[in-house]
């Protein structure tokens, strides 16, 4: 009889588990049942609450909740810091690409072209005086070429008034002038002591040239247009500055085709008009 009621007793046992057991996933599903509305509704009020957020803050900035203003404020942080490493890139970039330039000028400058140094060219029977800055290879003698280079001097390949074929000259450049820039920097002053010998040229601030005539100050700026796309709105104040400073101011472009992109910062004269420019300058006065 103790054995039966035993056995009695765990069958009861395991059929409460099994129920309990199977009645597991029911409890589970009714209370997932009962929670889905609560989820589903906390999560579109959630949306609703930032889209009116969004909206409250387009229409009245200054009532924006601390939550959007937050938002807005950590939004701001990250845009300028994207902001600032795209400008510091480009900056990088740029001074990559201004140092390339140079070193290629420099290398280019210190090229020797095979017509400044012909061994079969005939020298001159005397030689001249090397106290200038600009000097004709074809009327230099090879030691006097040797010479010039050993100095320093660049060699450049150009036509100074664009009415003949290019010679080769032998220029003097200063600091970081490139050897375009100082040759025609030295052929207007050749061309302004025509007229005056009151003629100051400036090296590193200033225009590259300034002509005192009669009373008058005429100045004279070379541009090759490497500063054109680095530096506008320097070259907007300089030549502004010249206009109130000076009776005259000139831009002397090297290229023709830069003549109309610095026509708006004042009288512009390519190579080809030096002579008449001068002539017309200091005759009417």
């Amino acid at each position: 009889m103790a054995y039966e009621d035993e056995l009695l007793e765990k069958l009861v046992i395991g059929a409460l588990v099994l129920l309990g057991l199977a009645l597991v996933p029911v409890v589970i599903g009714l209370a997932a049942l009962v929670a889905l509305p609560f989820v589903i509704g906390f999560a579109i009020a959630k949306i609703l609450w930032r889209i009116y957020d969004e909206i409250r803050a387009c229409i009245f900035p200054s009532k924006i909740s601390g939550l959007t203003y937050l938002n807005h404020q950590t939004a701001n942080k990250l845009l300028g810091m994207q902001r600032e490493l795209a400008k510091k890139q480009r900056q990088k970039e740029r001074a990559e690409k201004l140092a390339a330039e140079r070193e290629a000028e420099r290398l280019e400058s210190m090229r020797v072209p095979e017509t400044a140094i012909d061994s079969d060219w005939k020298e001159p029977e005397k030689e001249y005086e090397l106290s200038g800055n600009l000097h004709l290879s074809s009327s230099l003698t090879n030691r006097q070429r040797n010479e010039l280079y050993t100095l320093g001097y660049n060699v450049i390949k150009i036509s100074p008034f664009g009415t003949s074929g290019a010679a080769v000259y032998w220029v003097k450049t200063r600091h970081n002038e490139s050897k375009e820039h100082a040759f025609f920097c030295y052929i207007l002053e050749a061309e302004l002591k025509k007229y005056t010998d009151d003629i100051r040229m400036n090296a590193t601030s200033g225009p590259d040239l300034v002509a005192n005539w009669k009373g008058k100050q005429f100045c004279f700026d070379v541009e090759t247009g490497k500063s054109l796309s680095r530096q506008p709105d320097w070259l907007e104040s300089k030549f502004a500055y010249y206009q109130r400073e000076y009776d005259r101011s000139f831009i002397l472009v090297t290229k023709r085709g830069l003549k109309y992109k610095y026509s708006h910062y004042g009288d512009v004269i390519t190579r080809g008009k030096i002579k008449e420019t001068l002539r017309q300058l200091f005759r009417r006065r």
